[in-house]
């Protein structure tokens, strides 16, 4: 038998059974915080979305854990993952005017347990008394990104690999190359540095490459000049 759903928030942007699943079981685990905790586990998933990189965002959902705002990582991601969910519903102009009280009811039919209806309730009502920070990170980063992809977020890896006197020739057996390969003695291993972007948007939306230590300062260097542009660019701007 289909659900009636009550709320704007899975009638105008009907989640697939997966997403459906995934949001379910995201609100019986928050069901679980403390709700006094509620409001300071919101700021923290505000300094999540402001982050680039995974380790800042693990370093936030750690600090969530040592506060005693969640139990532990499981609760931090679905923190994370529910109130950034309800952020955009509550922003978009087709469900902004959502009710709370309706979405709760909602869940409930997909499955939430119904002694949890209140406390998932309270949870809402204040996601939505702060979309209005949310509001202004959107403008503020649609006004950043104009008309290109924007830097979502950037990984790194470290390896080292070994250096060979020779690759093995054409036709040669692998018993002779074997008598002659060894490790290069001047210079055996050399680092590599992996990267990954990740963009906003485009296609692709992701870029992994590998570079040197020497180029990768030659980067900062770049990076660091464009900075200080940038930061000289707002200093005129403010003594105007």
């Amino acid at each position: 038998m289909a659900i009636e759903f009550k709320s704007k928030t899975f009638t105008i942007s009907p989640l697939n059974e997966e997403n459906l699943k995934t949001l379910r079981e995201d609100a019986a685990i928050l069901c679980k915080v403390e709700s006094k905790n509620f409001p300071s586990v919101i700021e923290s998933v505000k300094e999540i979305i402001l982050v680039k990189t995974e380790k800042e965002e693990l370093e936030i959902q750690e600090k969530m854990i040592t506060s005693g705002l969640v139990a532990n990582l499981q609760t931090a991601v679905s923190a994370r993952r529910l109130i950034n969910y309800y952020f955009r519903i509550f922003h978009e102009d087709l469900t902004k005017d959502d009710s709370p009280e309706n979405i709760a009811r909602d869940l409930v039919a997909i499955g939430l347990d119904s002694k949890n209806l209140a406390i998932i309730e309270k949870l809402l009502n204040i996601i939505k008394q702060e979309v209005k920070w949310y509001d202004n990170y959107r403008l503020k980063k649609s006004f950043k990104q104009g008309l290109f992809p924007y830097l979502k977020s950037i990984g790194t890896t470290v390896e080292i690999r070994g250096v060979f006197n020779r690759e093995i020739k054409g036709k040669e057996k692998v018993e002779e190359y074997a008598k002659e390969m060894n490790l290069e003695k001047d210079c055996p291993i050399v680092p590599i540095i992996s990267i990954a972007i990740t963009l906003d948007s485009g296609v692709p939306d992701r870029f992994i490459f590998q570079v040197s230590p020497e180029d990768i300062e030659l980067l900062i260097e770049r990076l660091k000049a464009s900075l200080l542009k940038a930061k000289l660019l707002e200093k005129y701007v403010k003594e105007k």
